[in-house]
């Protein structure tokens, strides 16, 4: 029985283990109430994303689908201050809109 459980648990390890996100960021600050952040995703997940929210298959994201993917992919980040840290000396910044 050792025998058949092994090979589920390791299949289920497998199928549920999660992928990493590399990320290059250029950030441009005219002043602290305005900032540019741009986020390059890497390829494997640039791919997903075009995937995942490409609804007309054409291989870009238009409009609708960008507005889907901000939906689905940023505002949820929101309460953690969309994973930027902003800080000059020992005053944060939080991140309020993107």
């Amino acid at each position: 029985m050792k025998k058949i459980i092994f090979p589920f648990l390791l299949n289920a390890f497998i199928l549920f283990s999660h992928p990493h996100v590399f990320i290059d960021i250029n950030m441009e600050i005219g002043d602290l109430s305005k900032a540019k952040i741009e986020w390059t995703f890497d390829l494997i997940e640039s791919q997903n994303k075009i995937y995942y929210f490409d609804d007309d298959g054409d291989g870009l994201l238009n409009e609708n689908e960008i507005d889907n993917f901000y939906n689905e992919g940023f505002k949820s980040v929101r309460d953690f201050n969309y994973f930027i840290t902003l800080k000059i000396g020992d005053k944060s910044y939080p991140v309020q809109e993107i």
